[in-house]
């Protein structure tokens, strides 16, 4: 591997037209059951996606390649002629075994199967933005995922006040299950004592002390934001549990067992394979019903990333708050990047 290729920084972004009517009509196909969720968020579009290639290109020009992974169809708006875009189908890198789907956690289990895809990239949500220029070292440090291991028990509140995307829940419980059957908390703990009880996390280190006190993991706080992991990290976890990947990709629909990218994430914090930095602010909101204070925080770019995420309160006025959103990116990046035509 060349030197360039080796301090490489790819982005991976994985995005569907939830109204290309050629999608739908291959999604119709495939039979649904309770435990499943195709719900129409899953795939609604706020028009907002060239505002993440826009945020790349001013404010992270270090990125090697973008990979766009789509079903098949594009934005109309999308250059393909980029020289740092890289468009993937998805029949590119997801074995025939698992086509068709239209569960992300499936398609995310992949993504280390890209074909020149660097070793080290950080993966964005179709919802994820950067608001301000970031270094390429807030994401890699001495060739690793920068990241925090907190632990905190699963979450409980969300799903008994009935929060609305209460299913998406069910990922962590499943991700910390199956990682408690290959590793010991305490073990991984003694191993790496400065990845858990590290200066940079504040007061959170006390929730480490105070939970160490169980046998095994109950539980690790998440960052819904742009996450950043090793490719052969996702390649091992695979040959580490072959089945619990290969039951989730075989849902053609997000499912109540399934694991998602962030039990890989857990992997890489269990193994001590990750550099320390303090936990970041949350920067993930949901759209709703008033969205004023996400409107603020792009505006005035109050946080370096955000994570502006779907749900189903966001319906009360839709065409309206996508315009409203629409416009507060536009004032922050108005200019087109090398991405669009």
């Amino acid at each position: 591997m060349r030197p360039d290729e080796q301090n490489r920084i790819d982005v991976v972004i994985t995005w569907v037209d939830g109204s290309d009517p050629a999608w739908l009509k291959e999604k119709q196909t495939v039979p649904k059951s309770d435990m499943t969720d195709g719900r129409a968020i899953r795939y609604r579009d706020w028009g907002v996606l060239q505002y993440l290639f826009r945020g790349l290109e001013r404010f992270a020009p270090w990125v090697g390649t973008v990979h766009f992974v789509t079903w098949g169809h594009l934005p109309p708006w999308m250059n393909t002629d980029c020289p740092k875009l890289h468009v993937v189908n998805h029949k590119d890198f997801i074995p025939a075994e698992y086509l068709p789907t239209f569960n992300a956690h499936a398609i995310e289990l992949n993504l280390h199967r890209i074909e020149t895809l660097s070793e080290r990239f950080v993966y964005f949500n179709d919802d994820m933005f950067l608001l301000r220029p970031m270094q390429g070292s807030r994401f890699f440090k001495n060739g690793l995922p920068c990241d925090f291991a907190v632990m905190n028990p699963c979450y409980t509140k969300d799903l008994t006040l009935e929060a609305g995307d209460d299913r998406v829940f069910y990922m962590p419980y499943n991700n910390i299950n199956h990682l408690n059957r290959l590793y010991s908390m305490r073990e991984c703990v003694k191993q790496h004592p400065l990845h858990w009880f590290h200066p940079k996390y504040g007061v959170d280190v006390i929730r480490n002390i105070l939970l160490y006190a169980w046998p095994r993991f109950v539980g690790l706080v998440d960052s819904h934001m742009p996450q950043p992991y090793l490719k052969s990290s996702f390649a091992a976890a695979w040959e580490e549990a072959y089945s619990i990947f290969d039951a989730s990709c075989r849902n053609q629909f997000r499912n109540d067992h399934d694991i998602n990218h962030w039990y890989v994430r857990y992997r890489q914090l269990a193994r001590g394979a990750f550099s320390p930095i303090a936990p970041p602010k949350d920067s993930a909101f949901s759209l709703k019903a008033d969205n004023a204070e996400i409107f603020e925080v792009i505006a005035g770019q109050k946080l370096p990333m955000i994570c502006v995420n779907d749900s189903p309160f966001a319906t009360a006025d839709y065409e309206a708050e996508k315009a409203k959103l629409q416009h507060t990116f536009e004032q922050i990046l108005p200019e087109k990047s090398g991405f669009e035509k």
